[in-house]
């Protein structure tokens, strides 16, 4: 499958369901997960969120008494056939100072991650249920008011609160969604608000109301079963103060059986694309890029001023770093000539290798840098003597990439094969077949290496792709070739 240039640099695109409310990969995290964390009962400790408020009389023998929980969600509950969002409000212990209010919630919308892309498990924006339970969910329930509101007030359902008991909304469609067995994770959502209730003037922000997300699975999706159905939490989200603007919540589900650390949670989601309508993290620190190989990564502005129009257009938090300084802000440490090594260099000096550059103490191993994107190997077809690159340069190339995670084991490192040459169909064939191997090798190996085909899809047009002197790209080809296709899926 093509890799996302965009995708792997920061899982982020133009979301092609729309919502009324962004809400960021930081807040989806943040109802799970991270500072202040809970603490320590119930088996559910750091790094599970705490909530913002003391729940009024939930059982402090709760596991979700003080904070988050994550549920089957890591076990993948195979035997269940029905999943459903839901979400729920509690006032604060003691109550609220003020009662003339309702919660609103519209657009509840949650997706599956299968392996290729995100799919949707079910929405509705305005068929929102509702019930209201004991507190301490004694077996007890009780019917209070609850309406579906206007388009002109935002749309979807309120409900008023009830002393003593807890307010439960759902997506209400029957049967339920079908539960996607074999998930690599599942994302939900909702929006929430606090509105008047019989008095327009009501003072909304001494309410003291917390409301979360959560998500079950169910044996069948139409109580087929009667009383023996069964029913099990996959997630409780922390529960956080709703006020009167529009609040997003979310939740996500990762299905991978990973040790649950702060860091891994955080690896787990940022390993594949973001959910559709998420917004990427504003609070991260800028993804360093540094573009490495000969003269396609030293030209100026080449693919790296399509690259950086690119990251604009989408929003992202970036930085190009790198040995060398145009001053246009695309740093980068191309080195036009060099060759692979380690052999000498014939028409530079002997120290023009890259296998030099990257030797133990190297300025480039020394750059901070979160992303390499590598294309190189070209110029061994001219400035080598001794070896054919077609038969040996991917022996060199796999010694190159082992030499760079050895210092950097952390890195991402996205690996091209090599761009056409224009009066030579069968140029590096050989060596580009092998390419991929290369980083096939180093995925095995637990690396964040990913290849980027800008040879094969799509084809290279070579009369306007590649320049008059046969060995780099136009700026059409820069723009056509290295980069749509790395920003294409």
């Amino acid at each position: 499958m093509r890799r996302t240039v965009i995708f792997i640099l920061f899982f982020a695109f133009v979301p092609f369901f729309s919502s009324a409310q962004n809400i960021t990969i930081d807040e989806v995290i943040y109802g799970l997960i991270g500072e202040p964390f809970r603490e320590t009962q119930g088996g559910w400790g750091p790094p599970f969120g705490k909530h913002e408020g003391i729940l009024n009389r939930v059982p402090s023998s709760y596991d979700w008494y003080s904070g988050a929980r994550g549920g089957g969600g890591w076990r993948k509950p195979e035997d269940f056939q029905g999943i459903n969002i839901w979400g729920q409000a509690y006032v604060e212990d003691g109550g609220s100072p003020e009662t003339n209010y309702r919660i609103q919630v519209r657009n509840l919308i949650s997706f599956k991650y299968l392996g290729e892309a995100w799919e949707m498990i079910e929405e509705t924006a305005n068929n929102v249920g509702g019930y209201w339970y004991k507190e301490n969910f004694d077996n007890g329930t009780a019917q209070g008011n609850k309406r579906f509101e206007p388009q002109a007030n935002g749309g979807g359902m309120s409900a008023t609160m009830i002393p003593g008991h807890t307010f439960h909304w759902w997506t209400d469609t029957w049967p339920r969604a079908q539960m996607p067995h074999g998930f690599e994770a599942i994302h939900a959502r909702c929006e929430v608000r606090l509105i008047p209730d019989t008095d327009p003037d009501v003072d909304l922000s001494q309410v003291k109301v917390l409301v979360g997300l959560g998500m079950d699975a169910y044996t069948t999706r139409d109580h087929s079963a009667g009383s023996n159905e069964r029913i099990t939490s996959m997630l409780i989200g922390r529960m956080q103060y709703v006020t009167s603007e529009w609040m997003p919540l979310g939740i996500y589900i990762c299905g991978d059986p990973v040790q649950l650390t702060y860091e891994n949670y955080i690896d787990n989601v940022f390993s594949r694309p973001l959910p559709p309508g998420i917004a990427p993290s504003t609070k991260k620190n800028p993804i360093k890029i540094m573009p490495v190989g000969g003269s396609i990564a030293e030209q100026t502005p080449g693919y790296r001023g399509f690259l950086q129009q690119l990251l604009d257009n989408e929003g992202s938090n970036y930085e190009f770093v790198g040995s060398k300084d145009d001053g246009n802000g695309l740093k980068h440490a191309g080195y036009a000539g060099y060759v692979i090594g380690p052999d000498v260099n014939i028409e530079l000096d002997a120290n023009s290798t890259f296998d030099h550059l990257l030797s133990s103490g190297a300025e480039l191993l020394n750059i901070d840098a979160d992303v390499w994107l590598m294309n190189i190997g070209k110029a061994d077809f001219f400035n080598q003597s001794g070896y054919d690159p077609d038969v040996d340069g991917a022996t060199r190339l796999d010694d190159l990439i082992g030499k760079v995670f050895v210092a950097n084991p952390n890195l991402t490192l996205l690996l091209s094969n090599l761009s056409p040459k224009g009066d030579d169909e069968n140029f590096a064939v050989l060596f580009n077949a092998q390419v991929p191997d290369v980083v096939q090798k180093y995925r095995e190996l637990g690396y964040r290496i990913f290849f980027v085909d800008i040879l094969n899809d799509p084809e290279w047009n070579l009369s306007e792709d590649i320049s008059t002197e046969n060995i780099h790209p136009t700026a059409t080809g820069y723009e056509k070739k290295l980069i749509i296709p790395g920003s294409m899926q």
